[in-house]
Formats: C-alpha cells, sequence, structure tokens
C-alpha cells in the first residue's frame, strides 16, 4: 500500500501533459469517453496562487482537510523518525493521504491534457480517513466496484519524483518513541526521471492505481503503484490495460530511508 510519494511542481506537471498530448494525436477519439474537466471544476482545489472566480469556492476549499509535510531531499530517515534538525536543511514536499497535488486529466477537447489540482484519497462513509489505493485486478474484475465509473471515465497521471513502501518485516527504532516502525524503502527511476504513476479520480480527489510488484519491488511489499514506462501514459488514458498488468520492464532503484 502506498502511503506516501514525492510530488512534482505544477509548472512541471504541465510540460509532462504537453508531451504526452503527442502521444495521443492520432487517439483523440478514444478519449472522448473520460469526463472533460469542465464536468467537474467545481469540485477541484486552487493552488495558493490562482485567483477563480468563485472566492467563497475558493474559501472552502482552503479549510478542508491538507496535508503536506518536509522530507530531506537526502535524508535516510523515514517520516517516523525525523527530528526537528531536518527543518534546517533543504526540503521537498511530501505527499501524504488527503495532500493536494497537481495532476494530469483529459480537458475535452481532442487529445488535450490538463492540470488539475486534487486532494489524495476518496472518502467513503464506511471508513475513517481516505481511500487512496486502487487494485487494478478488483476494479477490471468487479463492473460493480466503487472503482468501476472511475475506470471508466475519469482515468489520470500522476507525476512524481519517487515513491515510498513499507517492508513486511524489517524494522527501525523510532528516534520519537524508540518503538519498533517499518523500514521505509524510496523508489525512483534511475536516472532520477519523473515517474507517472496511474490513477483515477471522482469530485475532486485521486486514488493511487496499484498492481503486482515487480523485481524492484517485491522484496519490500507485496503491491505498488502501477508506474507507467515510456509511451504507456498514453495506453492508460486510452483505457488499454492489457499491457500496462505486467511491470517487469519499469526500471526502479530502491533505497532505504536509513
Amino acid at each position: 500500500m502506498c502511503r506516501r510519494f514525492i510530488p512534482i511542481d505544477c509548472d512541471e506537471v504541465a510540460r509532462i501533459a504537453a508531451e504526452i498530448e503527442r502521444d495521443l494525436a492520432a487517439h483523440a477519439d478514444e478519449l472522448a469517453s473520460l469526463d472533460p474537466i469542465e464536468a467537474y471544476e467545481d469540485f477541484l482545489f486552487f493552488p495558493e496562487s490562482a485567483q477563480p472566480d468563485r472566492a467563497e469556492q475558493r474559501a472552502e476549499r482552503e479549510e478542508a482537510p491538507v496535508q503536506l509535510s518536509l522530507l530531506d531531499g537526502e535524508s535516510d530517515e523515514p517520516a517516523e523518525a525525523r527530528g526537528t534538525g531536518a527543518s534546517s536543511r533543504a526540503s521537498r514536499p511530501e505527499a501524504l493521504p488527503s495532500s493536494v497535488v497537481p495532476l494530469i486529466v483529459a480537458s475535452g477537447d481532442g487529445c488535450g491534457l490538463a492540470v488539475a489540482h486534487m486532494a489524495w484519497g476518496y472518502e467513503v462513509p464506511w471508513k475513517n480517513g481516505p481511500v487512496f489505493n486502487t487494485r487494478i485486478e478488483t476494479a477490471l474484475r468487479s463492473e460493480g466496484s466503487m472503482w468501476a465509473e472511475s475506470f471508466a471515465r475519469r482515468r489520470c497521471l500522476v507525476p512524481a519524483r519517487g515513491f515510498y513502501e513499507s517492508h513486511a518485516t524489517e524494522t527501525v527504532p523510532s528516534e520519537r518513541t524508540g518503538r519498533p516502525v517499518k523500514r521505509q524503502y524510496a523508489f525512483a527511476a534511475p536516472d532520477g526521471a519523473p515517474l507517472l504513476l496511474a490513477g483515477v479520480h471522482d469530485r475532486g480527489r485521486f486514488s493511487l492505481v496499484t498492481t503486482e510488484p515487480n523485481a524492484a519491488v517485491s522484496p519490500v511489499h507485496n503491491r505498488m503503484p502501477l508506474a507507467l514506462g515510456p509511451g504507456e501514459a498514453a495506453l492508460w488514458l486510452r483505457g488499454v490495460y492489457e499491457p500496462l498488468l505486467d511491470r517487469s520492464a519499469v526500471r526502479l532503484t530502491a533505497r532505504p530511508e536509513r
């Protein structure tokens, strides 16, 4: 279960979206089944720099639960163990469930894509806290699942510098409490390039799609986000799932936080 990733800033997300549009140029008709951004823009969050017309609506959004923690870019400490000393080092934003991050959605104009700010995790009545991971096997197997409509009409891309998984058995002592906590591993592209993670969304909230782990992740965890390889972002947005089920060709580096 992925509970943490490093998001990418809005400007770079926009550049990535423009590159993917070129891969979609010959498939504009296949994106017609996806909801256009105008169908749900009332549910979107706004970055601080935005000045939307609906001032009252923006104020309500800013009062919604949003978490954004800071992770030292070079730290080897897990989240539970980071102390106040991290604040004096170079830091980068870290997305946790309920964080608001920029992601890529269909604009509704042919093969056009747009950047939208959404909160991580679906709100559901039967659980305290959001549901933020979606098993692709469950979504594809069950037409009546809570994910069926999102898979059919609201697929998206979540750009990230990397993601984290907890080791199934390894533990480290928490520097805050001294109690054992699961060791966290960071996964990223070997060349440092952005990862594109498959996602689905609804009413201004998104979930990361997960799948069986590849060789890099399997020693640590039994699931991983559906990380997309070169050219595969267009496949995901078009709803071409079969080539995406096997992640063995996606190269990732694994690094324990400490």
